[in-house]
């Protein structure tokens, strides 16, 4: 976590925790965070010094994070009890500063807005094979409605012969990326203390239907 900004106030160190909890690719943690002093708004920075170019060339997945890490900013300002005000992409010349979050009307959050908030800490990458129970129509629901509140469209593939297209896509980007030897190098550094740790990848990757990790 890296926030810049003089001494932090107390609500931009909470949002700051919040922010830094969010998935990022090889827990590379993309970001950097500034605060515009005395708690006024707080920015979301993409870091491109820790982007992986060879993994992320054109740093759409760091984009990415970093829109996980504004996705826990808001959460955690409604847990704070204000309606967050986002302004994305607020200095067009600096594609690197990727938003603006400040503090609107207060307001006290519902149930369903808490909930987000106290599954934070508690999110995890699960990096090992499905298992075979199947996801509910009413849970399927549920995300669908979450994602379209968030202004997107979940796509559920829950055709045989589409999972198994999906499957052969997977396996075919998986060796071409087993043949770039730098790019296997770059993955090596994100293993450990600072990256993903060793003991998360449970099983081979071709010993599952989407392959997984190495």
């Amino acid at each position: 976590m890296t926030i810049t900004g003089g001494k932090p106030g107390r609500a931009a160190l909470h949002l700051a925790r919040a922010a830094s909890l969010a998935p990022s690719p090889h827990n590379s943690q993309p970001w950097f965070f500034v605060e515009e002093g005395h708690d006024r708004a707080f920015e979301v920075h993409a870091d491109a010094g820790r982007r992986m170019p060879l993994t992320d060339p054109g740093g759409r997945e760091m984009v990415i994070a970093c829109g996980a890490a504004l996705f826990n900013v808001r959460t955690a300002v409604r847990h704070l009890g204000f309606r967050p005000v986002v302004d994305v992409l607020p200095e067009p010349a600096d594609q690197h500063f990727l938003a603006q979050v400040s503090f609107g009307a207060h307001a006290t959050p519902t149930d369903d807005e808490e909930s987000p908030a106290r599954a934070l800490s508690l999110r995890h990458t699960h990096r090992g094979p499905f298992g075979p129970e199947p996801v509910t129509e009413a849970l399927l629901a549920q995300l669908r409605d979450r994602a379209r509140a968030e202004g997107a469209v979940l796509q559920v593939l829950d055709v045989p012969e589409k999972v198994g297209l999906l499957a052969r896509l997977v396996d075919t980007a998986e060796r071409a990326d087993r043949t770039d030897l730098w790019r296997a190098v770059e993955l090596a550094h994100r293993v450990g203390p600072t990256g993903v740790p060793v003991g998360a990848c449970r099983a081979h990757p071709d010993l599952t239907l989407l392959a997984a990790r190495d």
